[in-house]
Order: C-alpha cells, then structure tokens, then sequence
C-alpha cells in the first residue's frame, strides 16, 4: 500500500476516507493472521505502519466530521 500523508488525507473526500481505512484494515488483518502463523517476518515494521496510518485516516475523518458539523 502506498503512503499516504495526512495533508493528502485531508483533501480527501470522507467516502474516499472511509475506503482507504477499509482497505487498511482488510490489511491489518491479514498482517495480524500472518503474524500469528508466524510466517511474517516481525522486523519488517508493516504491522505498525498500517497500525498507524489506520490512526491517523480516522483522525482525518474525525476532523472532517467536526468541520462539517459547524
């Protein structure tokens, strides 16, 4: 998955916000299940590269969402 920084984040649209996020998880998922099978190496760092881009979209789409609201 491409990196994604939060000024690019911000200027998308929530539906686009929502798709990355499920894309992330769908993601972290499969990264946890690997993990846990052992067959992924731990230093690689992916678990908590998706971990944290997961945290900043939902921070991105709270944002949003308290912008729209006012």
């Amino acid at each position: 998955m491409p990196q994604l920084k939060p000024k690019a984040a911000r200027e998308l649209s929530l539906d686009d916000l929502e798709s990355r996020l499920e894309e992330y998880r769908k993601e972290y998922l499969r990264l946890r299940t690997l993990a846990k099978r052992g067959t992924l190496n731990k230093e690689s760092g992916k678990v908590a590269h998706v971990k944290r881009m997961i945290a900043m979209l939902e921070t991105v789409k709270a944002e949003k969402r308290r912008e729209s609201a006012s």
